[in-house]
């Protein structure tokens, strides 16, 4: 009897220093894996450079993290330039997983790239805890970083992860998105890297990466990254350019009125910059006659219009964009009046252009968009001419207006 209760005792001794044991290996456990995952690696004859990829996720569910992310890097070629070496193939490129939390902040240490200048090229998102959902990959344009041996660079831009839940429901929204790391967010994260083991044996680039990102990355309930190109060059060209033209002729006690259509072209050099903004220059030059009961009265409209215009993204997948815009400028506007019975007449004007206009265009190559915008002038264009006719002053005033216009637009990276 009493070895039984001996053995009994032992056994509850045994089980509770297991549990013990357990507890503790586990606890150890994470402090070695998280003392591991804070370092930095020692530099090699394999490793000379280090990236940084700051992140942040915002988790407002009760769920785990439902998508992970690849980042995919090209190395610049052997040529010495990127043009023409836009679609590698996937044994080409360095891949390195992301180092996202379930909800906070955390860094990506990207150690495989040598020393020398490389893009983001692509990035994959990989369902995780997600049903009839396949791996996307979608094409990045960033701008080109450069690595420095024994030097840290911190990528200029942050990859931001945010999940909530829709409602009272238990389905749940998704976006991520790269965004400018600001001064504050720089200094953080310099901090943060000191606190790395092996911090002492690198040198830390005290400026951000230089370049700037030429698209805005975002997506809500979709495997797809949209693609915008927020910096480039653009050449619209209208297709359907027309001014409506009406008068109003005194001459003594007599009076008339007449109208003219006026055509012509209206072309447009565009140098799309960062956040939406691009600047523009406008050329155009519409033609037309006004008849009157003996001859007409030729008309000549030219304009020089440098503007600023905001383009917002109303819809973006992997080839497809559609976005509103809105233009305003100085115009630079000549109107030259002739008549066979009459001397020339031109004035000169500065007047105020307002545009708004809509884009939609498709990806016909990996730098190439190609579409049709509709502006919608609402800029008008007033003005008279006198001429001393017979002994006395004859007078012609009109009034321009301009009807909407389609364009065919050409959209380049840059």
């Amino acid at each position: 009897m009493r070895f039984e209760i001996l053995q009994l005792s032992l056994f509850y001794i045994l089980n509770f220093e297991m549990r013990y044991l357990k507890t503790f290996l586990a606890i150890v456990s994470t402090v070695i894996i998280a003392s591991c995952a804070k370092q930095l690696p020692k530099p090699s004859k394999e490793i000379k450079s280090i990236l940084v990829i700051p992140a942040e996720v915002i988790n407002k569910t009760q769920m785990e993290r439902k998508f992970d992310y690849i980042f995919n890097f090209q190395s610049k070629p052997d040529s010495d330039s990127w043009y023409g070496n836009n679609s590698p193939q996937n044994d080409q490129l360095f891949s390195v997983r992301s180092n996202l939390q379930q909800d906070g902040n955390s860094l990506t240490i990207v150690s495989g790239l040598s020393p020398g200048e490389h893009r983001l090229f692509s990035m994959t998102e990989n369902p995780i805890n997600v049903r009839n959902v396949n791996p996307n990959t979608e094409r990045m344009r960033h701008r080109p970083f450069v690595l420095e041996e024994g030097k840290v660079l911190i990528y200029p831009y942050e990859l931001r992860y945010s999940q909530e839940f829709k409602g009272t429901t238990q389905m749940f929204n998704y976006s991520r998105k790269f965004e400018p790391l600001t001064d504050q967010g720089l200094k953080n994260i310099k901090e943060e890297l000191k606190q790395y083991k092996n911090y002492e044996l690198w040198a830390l680039r005290d400026k951000i990466a230089e370049g700037a990102l030429t698209e805005q990355v975002t997506s809500t309930e979709s495997n797809k990254i949209p693609e915008k190109f927020t910096s480039g060059l653009e050449l619209d060209v209208g297709v359907n350019s027309k001014y409506k033209l009406s008068s109003d002729l005194t001459w003594l006690s007599a009076s008339g009125e007449g109208e003219a259509d006026l055509e012509g072209n209206d072309i447009r050099f565009v140098y799309i910059a960062a956040h939406g903004i691009s600047w523009g220059i406008r050329m155009s030059e519409h033609n037309g006659k006004d008849s009157t009961a003996t001859s007409y009265f030729s008309i000549k409209v030219t304009e020089n219009t440098p503007y600023i215009r905001y383009d917002h993204t109303l819809y973006s997948n992997d080839n497809f964009l559609l976005e509103g815009q809105i233009a305003a400028g100085f115009n630079l506007v000549t109107v030259e009046i002739d008549h066979p019975e009459l001397s020339p007449n031109a004035s000169s004007s500065l007047g105020f252009m307002l545009e708004p206009s809509i884009f939609t265009g498709m990806e016909i190559q990996d730098e190439m968009l190609f579409g049709l915008g509709m502006s919608y002038p609402l800029d008008y264009l007033k003005g008279n001419a006198n001429w001393l006719y017979s002994g006395y002053t004859l007078n012609y005033n009109y009034e321009i207006t301009k009807s909407p216009i389609v364009f065919l637009i050409f959209r380049f990276s840059i």
